[in-house]
């Protein structure tokens, strides 16, 4: 399959892309991450300019679904503390949470507040 310019129809994948491209433009150490025993994928992980590992971002359109949520939680709540990182946000299209989960704090924002700061 080539790749190609024109627009899939995949809106999670474009909110995806804009998530990277926002965070990209403030931080320039942004990583995708596997944790290590069940093969998660962590969207993002930003790394400051010490080189540690400051922030997780997952990007889902909607975590309404219990099944959707537990796929985003998990491999947050195991890289944060692997790691030892504080600020964890899971990015959706307009919904707002917060999770205190194993002790990692994590928030749901809606990606137009995302996107403004």
């Amino acid at each position: 399959m080539r790749n190609s310019l024109v627009w899939d129809g995949s809106y999670s994948r474009a909110l995806e892309s804009m998530v990277f491209i926002h965070l990209y433009q403030r931080w320039k150490r942004v990583h995708y991450y596997l944790t290590r025993e069940k093969r998660q994928e962590v969207d993002f992980i930003v790394v400051d300019s010490a080189g540690h590992p400051s922030m997780t971002v997952q990007v889902s359109m909607d975590i309404t679904q219990q099944e959707t949520m537990k796929r985003e939680l998990e491999p947050i709540i195991t890289t944060a503390k692997y790691f030892g990182i504080r600020e964890n946000i899971i990015v959706t299209y307009n919904q707002e949470m917060s999770f205190l989960e194993e002790g990692i704090s994590v928030k749901a924002v809606s990606a137009w507040k995302c996107l403004l700061n």
